[in-house]
């Protein structure tokens, strides 16, 4: 007795099946009232929607396995509330499982060297507030070993679910270990260089006359890679223009004598 819904499938006389509800309004001892519900465009739709979700989940299982080769780590952070996610890719390029900590904000702050976070804290604000127009900034981080190393992050902020009113930053996180690792040892060599021309410099000031090299550029231009300041002196010109102009040297020379 009472109402009572019910879904079934049903097998139509052609062969076809279709999926109804039946809404039982009222039944007695002999009789029985209700109405039959067609569900197929319901049914139909949520077939549809489910294989969607199942490409966009084969999609980012793509993504994710692509972003974990690449050492590229996705994250994302709702300003208003406060909620993050990380990739797990994110996770592994730190050497955790995926999901190793909770998603959020705090996490990731905890294992910022400190030396970074001020910066890292001011670039977020700055690309919230439209200050920037993206969120860019270097620093490192603690890896599950302990070991820093060094990331690069790039976000921006969009609508948030279609909302015209609330944003989300989405950004991407790469290791750039290997390129800072290169620069401290290009500036560290170039300062090497910097300190041996300077000793040099100081060897050869007191040297009668001047020692120099002069090189030829593949375009046929002149210059000196290295002179001292007597160089300058035999011609009358500032070291500056010497070093900066060869040719300048070549002009001093009497017109006699340049063959």
């Amino acid at each position: 007795n009472g109402r009572h819904d019910t879904e079934r499938m049903i097998q139509r006389q052609d062969g076809s099946s279709l999926w109804v509800r039946i809404h039982r309004l009222e039944a007695t001892e002999r009789t029985v009232s209700g109405v039959i519900e067609d569900l197929s465009s319901a049914v139909e739709a949520l077939v549809t929607k489910c294989r969607r979700l199942d490409l966009l989940e084969q999609r980012w299982s793509y993504i994710n396995a692509s972003t974990g080769l690449a050492d590229i780590g996705l994250w994302n952070i709702r300003p208003a509330t406060g909620e993050c996610w990380f990739s797990p890719s994110w996770f592994t390029s730190l050497g955790y499982e995926r999901d190793a900590f909770t998603h959020s904000f705090d996490s990731f702050a905890a294992r910022v060297h400190p030396d970074d976070l001020p910066h890292v804290v001011a670039a977020y604000e700055a690309a919230v507030e439209g200050i920037t127009p993206e969120y860019r900034v270097d620093f490192r981080l603690m890896r599950k070993d302990g070991r820093y190393v060094d990331f690069e992050a790039r976000a921006q902020l969009v609508p948030f679910d279609g909302s015209e009113s609330e944003t989300i930053l989405c950004g991407a996180q790469l290791n750039i270990a290997d390129r800072v690792d290169a620069r401290r040892l290009l500036e560290a060599s170039a300062a090497e260089t910097e300190t041996a021309m300077n000793r040099l410099r100081r060897l050869t000031e007191n040297v009668p006359g001047a020692i120099y090299e002069l090189r030829m550029e593949r375009d046929g231009s002149l210059s000196f890679p290295f002179a001292t300041s007597g160089l300058g002196d035999l011609s009358g010109l500032s070291d500056d223009t010497v070093r900066g102009d060869a040719e300048a040297l070549f002009r001093a020379v009497h017109p006699d004598d340049l063959e």
